[in-house]
């Protein structure tokens, strides 16, 4: 079996690397990670003799790479391995490092996504299972076969490809490209090719240059939503806010997508007719509905309109914005003086603590086209907390 000769190797005294896990300079060391393994002894308790499945977060930013996160998630559970769970990449401000990485469990608790399905860190899977199952040497990368690829694979070409794998020490020794495999494992036939074109005593770990899940997300993967479950770092942060900020009331919480680089790929919509763009199935429901301008980047007085009504109906006090650009301070102030309403945002704005918030709100106001709204969807869905969107009555 592959997996106890790739034990004994790293018994026999293979050379193991340091890995630099940290974009702040902290690193882990693999040495002494593994323990001794007598011939003909089983394999270490804590190694998947189904394999893992392990791949690059890279494409798009945090909401693209959360909805890639559950559709991975569903492809490795069809698939009956182990989920290597990536840190998401992060894009800093222009002129630093060209990406950077943040852990899963800074952000998230593993054990919600432990309930779902088997799952470990890229983090830990560096510590204590890759010396065994995927030591320097025997580290093949896979991807699908297309022309377009010529039948190679090249997982760290470019930003932020190199330097994800760099952040792990990882050179791959060759790669194996596939074809003929169906982009799922969802029925007994699809996962039986997978497992005879990669059988887990062969190939432990697959290796993966980017997400298998869909994007769009498909629907029927949003339930797993569930598996975000925020830190408690972040659920007292969180709290602390809506103590000091909006006195535990009830709030109307909305996002705004209204930066330039938004209005661009809102473009595609006002010169093209769509049913179905990035995130559009939130608010479209897979319906033959047009996605439209309004619904993408909706004009200031349909953000007004919007705002106003959920206000009036929940009869709110607060109104919590978070944007990508304009948090429209002033047109708020003005438009909902008659209500004697409180506009907050959180300072300095961070992504992540304004999900959470959202997820909180009394009613919620999205952004039909953005894959961050619909992070802040699928959760309330499983909550059947109201959400309504910007341009869709």
């Amino acid at each position: 079996m592959l997996l106890r000769f790739l034990w004994l190797l790293v018994n026999l005294g293979l050379s193991l690397a340091s890995h630099g896990l940290g974009d702040a300079g902290d690193s882990f060391n693999t040495a002494g990670a593994h323990g001794s393994l007598k011939v003909g002894e089983a394999l270490p308790e804590h190694i998947d003799p189904n394999g893992y499945v392990l791949y690059c977060p890279c494409m798009g930013r945090f909401g693209n790479q959360a909805e890639q996160l559950l559709g991975t998630l569903a492809f490795v559970k069809d698939l009956n391995r182990t989920y290597v769970v990536p840190p998401f990449v992060v894009y800093p401000p222009e002129g630093r490092f060209p990406s950077e990485r943040r852990k899963f469990t800074e952000l998230f608790s593993l054990k919600g996504l432990k309930k779902v399905h088997r799952a470990i860190t890229m983090e830990e899977f560096f510590r204590t299972v890759a010396p065994v199952v995927w030591p320097k040497g025997s580290r093949i990368g896979h991807c699908r076969s297309f022309p377009g690829n010529k039948g190679t694979c090249n997982h760290k070409n470019g930003n932020p490809f190199g330097p994800f794998w760099d952040h792990f020490g990882v050179e791959f020794d060759s790669y194996d490209p596939y074809d003929h495999l169906p982009y799922g494992a969802s029925s007994p036939t699809d996962k039986a090719m997978w497992d005879e074109r990669f059988p887990a005593d062969q190939v432990p770990v697959i290796a993966l240059p980017g997400a298998v899940g869909s994007f769009p997300m498909l629907p029927e993967y949003w339930p797993l939503q569930k598996v975000f479950q925020w830190s408690s770092t972040v659920t007292a942060k969180v709290k602390k806010f809506l103590k000091d900020a909006l006195k535990d009331k009830p709030f109307v919480g909305i996002h705004l997508r209204n930066g330039a680089d938004w209005s661009n790929a809102c473009a595609h919509v006002k010169t093209e007719q769509r049913h179905s763009y990035m995130a559009s199935l939130q608010c479209t429901h897979e319906t033959t509905r047009q996605v439209t301008w309004e619904m993408c980047l909706p004009k200031v007085s349909t953000v007004l309109k919007d705002v106003k009504k959920a206000l009036k109906k929940t009869k709110a006090k607060y109104l919590f914005v978070a944007t990508d650009s304009d948090p429209m301070l002033e047109e708020f102030n003005k438009h909902l003086k008659s209500l004697k309403v409180t506009v907050v945002t959180y300072e300095p704005s961070n992504l992540h603590m304004e999900l959470a918030i959202l997820q909180r709100a009394e009613h919620f106001v999205g952004n039909c086209v953005s894959s961050v709204s619909s992070f802040v969807t699928r959760h309330r869905l499983l909550s059947k907390k109201p959400t309504s969107f910007f341009g869709v009555s």
